[in-house]
């Protein structure tokens, strides 16, 4: 029986192993040498990585294995003072991986490179030249129109993808999902971004928000039952969000007007694991008086997966049962559908 588990474990890690596709990048770009490093950032499935290489005379090199093409991001540090100080550096771009040797020739800078030996970044070369001076206005149709003339293409899928944030709008994207290939659609990302939009669908206008359970700054827990029978927002934030932070002054004067009839709010922090007193401190300086909720484990708070948070601030406005009435009320449109439903 012990030989048929080993037989059965070494087969399993075979059929593993022959899903992975390895991809090979080789590169040249200017003369650095040691320090200096270049940096790839990607995701495998449901893992982040991370992957570092020594310039030697400009020229560098990665290898790895991937479950499915994927979009990373190429930063080149010829000075060598560190990848935290070079995530926003100019000498960045962004580059699919898939199976086989993709070549990177940059002589002056990897944001201009000539990247050759790939299907998918050929399409991200079309891609990029087809919405080239599109005002911002007509950014989101130059980017539908691409995905619906090119839907076996991995970068319709990302570029699907990235037009969903902050707010994932269903019955727009949707139909753009459907539309793509049966291939993309049961990929790895392709099954995480449907995922993504049925969750969406249920928090539509409406609809109740789901119940969770999510302790204070003080490790009591809190549910959102808690507060039924009050019109309540749940207002997804984090002390190191500027945005959020910039907004929290709105909030506090709504909180301010309306307490008193009949509205709270629910703070739902996505702070990073180890920094409770960023946290703390943030809620004492914003002046937020009322109810503060956090795991600390960042963009994977519970509660923000359970909404489908993808990005901050965002909040949902929930009447006296906890049905959805509005969501993602900014400024002064806040105090505006406050007076509305409170009147």
């Amino acid at each position: 029986m012990q030989s048929i588990h080993i037989a059965a474990a070494l087969l399993l890690l075979t059929i593993t192993t022959q899903a992975q596709e390895t991809f090979t990048i080789k590169a040249k770009t200017g003369n650095s040498n040691p320090p200096g490093k270049a940096y790839l950032l990607y995701k495998n499935g449901r893992d982040i990585i991370t992957d570092s290489a020594v310039l030697h005379n400009g020229a560098f090199e990665f290898k790895g294995s991937l479950k499915e093409p994927t979009l990373a991001r190429l930063i080149v540090d010829h000075k060598g003072v560190g990848f935290t100080q070079t995530t926003s550096a100019s000498d960045m771009t962004m580059m699919y991986l898939e199976k086989g040797t993709i070549y990177i020739n940059a002589p002056d800078s990897v944001k201009k490179a000539k990247i050759t030996g790939s299907p998918i970044n050929l399409d991200y070369s079309r891609y990029q030249a087809f919405i080239a001076g599109a005002t911002e206005q007509d950014m989101r149709a130059k980017q539908f129109e691409f995905i619906r003339a090119n839907p076996d293409s991995y970068v319709s899928l990302y570029t699907l993808r990235a037009a969903a944030v902050p707010v994932i709008d269903v019955p727009v994207i949707d139909p753009l999902f459907s539309g793509l290939s049966e291939r993309l659609r049961e990929s790895i990302t392709g099954r995480e971004f449907k995922a993504l939009i049925d969750k969406r669908r249920a928090l539509a206008i409406g609809q109740m928000a789901p119940t969770f359970t999510q302790n204070d700054e003080n490790g009591q827990p809190v549910s959102l039952t808690d507060f039924r029978g009050k019109y309540v927002l749940i207002d997804f934030w984090a002390s190191w969000c500027k945005p959020c932070r910039a907004e929290n002054p709105h909030v506090v004067k709504a909180y301010n007007k309306y307490k008193d009839k009949n509205f709270t709010v629910i703070s739902v922090s996505l702070d990073r694991p180890g920094k409770k007193e960023d946290w703390l401190k943030a809620i004492k300086a914003d002046g937020l008086t009322w109810t503060q909720v956090s795991d600390l484990q960042f963009w994977d708070n519970a509660v923000a997966k359970m909404y489908g948070v993808r990005s901050v601030p965002q909040n949902f406005l929930l009447d006296k049962e906890g049905r959805i009435v509005a969501e993602d009320l900014r400024g002064e449109a806040l105090g505006a559908a406050l007076e509305k439903f409170l009147k």
